[in-house]
């Protein structure tokens, strides 16, 4: 998981995590920063690159409403294959 940055609009907050594509695949969970405390976001197996996932009232508190924080999700894609892995992969699109 790369370091998150942290955007405001409102409320709300936004900022964004790196996962492996194994992941994505699976699913799995990260534990995400907010502004108070680290928490743990469940991310659902074939989740796609640039999905956003919603925590609810994770975001700033103003005048006693609580924005959400929102998380986007990137996936890291390998830059080389053993032969063995794209094998596997190739056989897996057939």
């Amino acid at each position: 998981m790369t370091d998150q940055n942290f955007q405001r609009q409102g409320n709300d907050i936004y900022t964004s995590v790196t996962i492996p594509f194994t992941e994505a695949i699976l699913g799995t969970k990260v534990n995400i920063k907010t502004l108070s405390k680290t928490v743990s976001l469940s991310v659902p197996a074939g989740t796609q690159p640039g999905t956003i996932l919603r925590l609810n009232g994770q975001g700033l508190a103003v005048t006693g409403t609580s924005g959400d924080l929102f998380v986007e999700i990137n996936v890291s894609l390998p830059k080389t294959l053993t032969d063995e892995e794209r094998k596997i992969i190739e056989e897996w699109e057939e």
